[in-house]
C-alpha cells in the first residue's frame, strides 16, 4: 500500500496486529483475518506474511511454549501518519485541504460540508504558517 515495503496482504495482517492490545498467536491472526477481511488463507500463507513482517522489522515474534505470538515492533501512530502523508503527497500533490475535502465526500458528507471542511483546513494551515 502506498510506498511502503509491505504488500497489501502483509498490510492486512499488520493492521490486525497493530490493533491488538496484546500479542496474538498465529491462530488468532488467522481467525481475525477471516473475521475482519473475509480472508481464509492457509496457515502457511499467513506464516509467510508474518515472517516477512518480522524480517522487515514491523512485527516482533515471541515464542511461548510451542506457539509464536506477534506484536507490533514500531510506533503505530508514526506509521499511520507516514502512510497518510504519503497518500496526501501522491494523490493530492501535498494539499491537505483537498485530501480533507475528498475524504469528507467519501464519508458521505454533502459537497457543501466537504467544501467547508476543506476551507477550514486551508485557513488553519495558513494561520499556522504565519
Amino acid at each position: 500500500m502506498l510506498f511502503s515495503d509491505i504488500t497489501d496482504c502483509e498490510m492486512l495482517a499488520f493492521r490486525m496486529i497493530m490493533q491488538s492490545p496484546e500479542p496474538v498467536s498465529l491462530s488468532e491472526v488467522m481467525s481475525r483475518l477471516e473475521e475482519l477481511y473475509g480472508r481464509g488463507w492457509k496457515q502457511t500463507t499467513v506464516c509467510t506474511f508474518l515472517s516477512h513482517l518480522v524480517a522487515k522489522g514491523y512485527v516482533r515474534s515471541e515464542r511461548r511454549g510451542r506457539s509464536y505470538y506477534y506484536s507490533s515492533a514500531i510506533n503505530n501512530a508514526s506509521f499511520v501518519r507516514e502512510q497518510a502523508r504519503q497518500f496526501v503527497a501522491f494523490w493530492f500533490d501535498g494539499s491537505a485541504p483537498d485530501a480533507v475535502r475528498e475524504i469528507a465526500l467519501a464519508s458521505g458528507l454533502s459537497p457543501e460540508q466537504a467544501d467547508s471542511l476543506g476551507k477550514m483546513t486551508r485557513q488553519d494551515l495558513e494561520k499556522s504558517g504565519d
